[in-house]
């Protein structure tokens, strides 16, 4: 398998956003908000086996594999192509909800 680093990559890129808020409408009680999102561009990484399979298979014969010789990969020996890619972006967002009650006392 050959598998390694593609100097034909775009660079990976990211944006991140947030806001958030926290409200005390008393002294012992706060209630909070943050929103996220995070966008990726490019993102790099190695196709899954079941792509493999089907496009990056170089066959020495037509259908086989396999070779006697030692200096693969080459013309007279197959392997499988397995470079780093750009695959895509990855878009996801959220919320996170956050509430805090203090309840003095004299124990703990």
């Amino acid at each position: 398998m050959q598998n390694g680093g593609n100097p034909n990559l775009k660079p990976e890129k990211a944006r991140n956003y947030t806001w958030g808020a926290l409200f005390e409408p008393m002294a012992d009680q706060s209630l909070g908000i943050d929103l996220w999102a995070i966008k990726i561009k490019n993102a790099i990484s190695t196709l899954p086996l079941s792509t493999l399979f089907q496009n990056y298979f170089h066959f020495a014969q037509p259908g086989n594999l396999l070779s006697i010789t030692s200096n693969c990969p080459g013309p007279k020996c197959g392997y499988v192509e397995q470079l780093n890619q750009n695959l895509g972006g990855t878009n996801t967002d959220g919320v996170d909800l956050s509430a805090q009650y203090r309840l003095r006392s004299d124990v703990g």
